[in-house]
């Protein structure tokens, strides 16, 4: 027998409940408006009797219940028991496997922003040089230019002079040389078959009270803020009616209760 079947053996007959329920229910139907104190006397007389029947069902179905509550416990306890272990071995090896993951992610991304700066720096240095050499061969030319200036004057071709000497002097710009640089490392971190990273996000809140001042100003949601119901329950019960909260309504349910007196 499965322990499901033995807590459901340990049920009792419940035919003579269930029959009684009937009854009540059939007998509280005619009671549920009540117009008059003596349908007021007779549906309290009823309520009892409701209350009297839970009461036995919840005795009937208790040690069954307690049976199957030990069992669940006992279910869970081992459980813990074997998990606790893996789930130490899972999240030690989690934290070693992200840690190191995280590091390579790190290396690989210096790798490949040095590599990139080296880059940058050597083109840097040729458009330098060729910038350099572009100024040399104008300034030769310049130079060349104002030689054959003073040659043509010195020979008394005036004319000559003039039109070099008013002529711009061009010269075509010198290209940089082309700057080899090893391509950037494009290797993964190592992947391991049946596991992967994820990204998992979350918030903590680290100052209430600006929380608090952001929604009052409209900058963020009501959803972010949740009243305490456990806090404010406790507080509506201590003070009673004079409860008073901003912002909470004190809710107030009057209920029958049976009393265990009978007159």
């Amino acid at each position: 027998m499965t322990p499901t079947e033995t807590t459901l053996a340990m049920l009792p007959d419940v035919t003579a409940l269930e029959e009684q329920g009937l009854v009540l229910a059939a007998q509280a139907e005619e009671l549920t408006t009540i117009t008059t104190r003596a349908e007021f006397e007779r549906a309290g007389a009823q309520l009892v009797l409701v209350k009297t029947y839970i009461k036995r069902i919840n005795e009937a179905t208790q040690p069954a219940i307690e049976a199957a509550h030990a069992a669940h416990k006992r279910a869970l306890e081992l459980r813990g028991a074997l998990l606790g272990t893996a789930h130490e071995t899972e999240r030690a090896l989690n934290t070693a496997v992200s840690t190191w993951e995280a590091a390579e992610r790190r290396r690989l991304e210096a790798e490949r922003a040095a590599a990139e700066a080296q880059r940058m720096r050597e083109e840097a240095a040729a458009a330098a040089r060729a910038a350099a050499a572009t100024a040399a061969a104008q300034q030769a030319a310049e130079t060349a230019m104002l030689e054959q200036a003073a040659a043509a004057e010195a020979s008394g071709d005036t004319a000559t002079a003039e039109r070099l000497l008013a002529q711009p002097v061009a010269v075509a710009p010198v290209a940089p040389t082309p700057v080899f640089t090893p391509p950037a490392t494009t290797q993964a971190a190592p992947v391991v078959s049946g596991l992967g990273f994820t990204w998992y996000y979350s918030s903590e809140v680290v100052e209430l009270m600006d929380l608090v001042q952001a929604v009052a100003a409209g900058t963020q949601p009501l959803s972010t803020l949740q009243g305490n119901m456990t806090t404010l329950n406790g507080l509506a019960r201590s003070l009673k009616d004079e409860f008073r909260v901003p912002g909470v309504k004190l809710v107030k349910d009057r209920r029958a209760g049976a009393t265990g007196r009978r007159s």
